[in-house]
């Protein structure tokens, strides 16, 4: 006899359309270690929770390092000395909490993350985005694919310009995760809106030709209760990283302040 969990994992099949959407986000989000789900075989599972752990030490750990290494550059360069100056307060406790937050919100919201994803699914199986759905994939993968090369090109700019060493390039590049967190969450929205969009569209023909009965409408109110449902899920999955990630520039653009006004 099947157990209940196979039972539950049947249920979380997905359809070509959608493995076409999240296929993007979860290959790069897999890639730079904070991966929402675990895609195999068409269906969508919860990630383990020892894939999170071992990630959060290896990135803390070389994080550690880095921050010890700029801080003994400090004595040889003046730049470094005004970057460490400026950045001790927050580097490594807004590092290691972004890390941390990460984690966290990944292994308790992976089951949210997975009911979005499915309620994306139902409601892209009555919503009618053809026309532009092959352009919204295409600017999933420029999205993500721009993300790594823009963010890196950054702490490149800023390892030579402070003759820095491959670990605050490697730290560096980690902090690409964060970013592709925020792209995800933005191009969720984005397909939300889509959605909504369609639906207000598909009442209007159906009033416009005169032909919907009740199932359809029923059917149709099923659709916007589910857009409604899928809101709700992305605010719990994604309200804490983008209030935390509003808080890291505030104190960015506070840091940049502070080295003018000092210097």
């Amino acid at each position: 006899m099947l157990s209940a969990t196979y039972y539950q994992i049947r249920k979380n099949k997905l359809d070509a359309d959608i493995k076409k959407i999240v296929l993007p986000f979860n290959i790069m989000l897999t890639a730079f270690n904070s991966s929402k789900y675990n895609i195999s075989n068409g269906y969508i599972t919860p990630c383990h929770i020892k894939y999170h752990l071992s990630f959060f030490v290896i990135i803390l750990f070389l994080n550690t390092l880095s921050f010890i290494n700029m801080y003994h550059l400090a004595s040889k360069s003046v730049e470094a000395a005004i970057f460490i100056r400026i950045d001790f307060p927050f580097y490594l406790p807004f590092y290691a909490f972004n890390y941390l937050l990460l984690m966290i919100c990944n292994i308790i919201h992976s089951s949210d993350n997975i009911f979005l994803v499915l309620k994306l699914q139902e409601i892209h199986r009555k919503c009618d985005i053809r026309t532009s759905f092959k352009y919204f994939i295409v600017c999933n993968w420029i999205s993500v694919l721009l993300v790594a090369p823009l963010v890196f090109s950054c702490f490149v700019f800023l390892s030579l310009y402070f003759d820095l060493n491959l670990f605050e390039l490697w730290c560096g590049f980690l902090t690409i995760s964060y970013n592709l967190n925020v792209v995800y969450a933005t191009r969720v929205m984005v397909l939300l809106r889509m959605y909504l969009d369609a639906w207000i569209e598909q009442i209007k023909n159906i009033e416009r030709s005169g032909q919907g009965d009740l199932n359809i409408w029923r059917e149709m109110f099923d659709v916007y209760q589910n857009i409604l449902k899928a809101y709700e899920s992305y605010k719990i999955c994604f309200r804490v990283l983008l209030m935390w990630r509003i808080i890291i520039l505030v104190c960015n653009s506070i840091a940049v302040v502070g080295v003018h006004l000092m210097y």
